[in-house]
């Protein structure tokens, strides 16, 4: 049985091992920005490496600055989305309200928007190592669990999802994407009659069909669809055009961080569009709400009926 730290709650390893994967994150997220610069991009590699640190590692670090241990992975992940979300939103908010007073201009543009949370991200890890460095915690997992057959059948719906948007888009065969929804119709009824799911899998069961639900709807076109979402793109994209927000303008759409902030501070250092923001992004974020709402229940209710 091989052992490693919990892959979800960084918050409770070792404090060197969890400094050097967070610092290697951001140094390779720089890394491929400047491969990118020079023209040696790698596919990819910018997105999933700054998605990963700006959306788990600002919250990872706060948890441990307030020495917040043991809470479980739902409850990991869930308050680390969550707070490095606002962390990014408040910091986007300064960055344009104050860097004017300097003479910066252009506030959101790339460049300033990568020193500043870089040093902010190192700001944090001399807080962390200051408040939480005698913490230790021998947390462990099973490696196998990782790969047992109901992790894997459940790892597959996303992957359905996007599949089947893809066959949808390209080619017009829907076929896959009809075949879909009966078979996240048949996971309920899997947990609640037999016993091949186990109740530690029912937190991963609730995000994998989220997302995929999610993912099943907001991939089918390459461009973005729906109400609001239009004025938002908007909006945003006025944002990323200027590197700069000018909140004075009277909408409810600009006074929103979520778009007016996050968004374009995802666009721009991922190097992703702004619509496969909206599409890909977004949808992770909401996916989080029924997790979060199932651990909310677990605490009330039996397994099960929370599921």
């Amino acid at each position: 049985m091989i052992k490693l730290p919990r892959l979800f709650q960084l918050n409770d390893w070792e404090l060197r091992l969890f400094f050097v994967v967070v610092l290697s994150v951001n140094l390779a997220f720089l890394g491929s920005i400047g491969s990118n610069t020079l023209g040696l991009s790698i596919p990819l590699l910018q997105p999933i490496l700054g998605f990963l640190l700006l959306t788990f590692v600002p919250g990872i670090l706060i948890l441990r600055i307030l020495r917040i241990h043991h809470l479980g992975a739902i409850r990991t992940t869930v308050y680390a989305t969550g707070l490095s979300l606002a962390f990014l939103m408040f910091t986007g908010f300064f960055m344009n309200v104050a860097y004017p007073l300097f003479g910066i201009t252009r506030p959101l543009s790339l460049w300033s928007l990568i020193v500043t949370i870089s040093t902010l991200v190192g700001i944090l890890c001399f807080l962390v190592w200051i408040r939480d460095r005698d913490f230790v915690a021998p947390a462990s997992v099973n490696f196998h669990e990782i790969l047992s057959l109901p992790v894997l059948g459940l790892s597959l719906l996303p992957f359905g999802a996007v599949a089947g948007t893809y066959f949808m888009n390209l080619h017009g065969y829907d076929s896959l994407q009809m075949i879909l929804l009966p078979v996240i119709a048949l996971v309920p009824i899997v947990i609640i009659f037999t016993r091949f799911i186990s109740e530690r899998y029912y937190p991963y069961a609730v995000f994998s069909i989220a997302i995929t639900l999610l993912y099943h709807t907001a991939l089918m076109s390459p461009y973005i669809w729906g109400w609001d979402i239009h004025y938002e793109y908007y909006l945003t994209n006025i944002v990323i055009q200027n590197s700069f927000w000018d909140f004075t303008n009277y909408s409810n759409c600009n006074a929103m961080l979520s778009l007016m902030t996050l968004a374009p501070i995802y666009s721009i250092l991922l190097g992703m569009g702004l619509e496969w923001v909206f599409k890909i992004i977004y949808p992770f974020f909401f996916a989080l709400v029924p997790l979060g709402l199932y651990a909310v229940f677990q605490k009330q209710v039996p397994e099960k009926i929370a599921f």
